[in-house]
């Protein structure tokens, strides 16, 4: 019995009849004796095979662009609630801003209401009221 070494590095002996594919070319080698039925083989996994992987990778897609949609819907949203808060900020900003000079005219006006001229001023215009011996002349038109 004689040993040949095979050129995928195995050892088969003469006697048997031994098919090697060649995994590039599926090309079919007729090691030893006799008719050899020649089997072609399918280049990569089984159709069926192939076609789960194509399933998975199809459905992995649609899983992909699912999460963008998401994460897009939700910088969205989070953009709209931002300029939300901005307008409502300004909004807040000038209410302040009236509110502040209001403030300020009625301190004024708390000012002015320590001075005695400023209250004898608003005496004669508001009530009508005179200083006893001063005459009021009035001009009618």
């Amino acid at each position: 019995m004689v040993d040949r070494f095979s050129p995928d590095g195995g050892i088969f002996s003469n006697k048997k009849r031994c098919l090697l594919h060649t995994a590039r070319s599926g090309e079919v080698i007729n090691m030893g004796l006799g008719k050899v039925k020649e089997k072609k083989r399918q280049a990569g996994f089984p159709r069926h095979h192939r076609e789960n992987r194509f399933n998975m990778y199809r459905l992995l897609s649609y899983a992909g662009i699912f999460l963008i949609c998401c994460l897009l819907l939700v910088i969205g949203a989070q953009h709209l609630r931002q300029r939300k808060a901005e307008q409502e900020l300004l909004e807040y900003k000038a209410r302040i801003e009236k509110l502040e000079q209001r403030q300020e005219a009625a301190e004024n006006e708390i000012e002015r209401l320590h001075d005695l001229d400023y209250i004898e001023i608003q005496a004669r215009n508001r009530l009508g009221l005179v200083k006893p011996d001063e005459t009021i002349f009035q001009i009618e038109d």
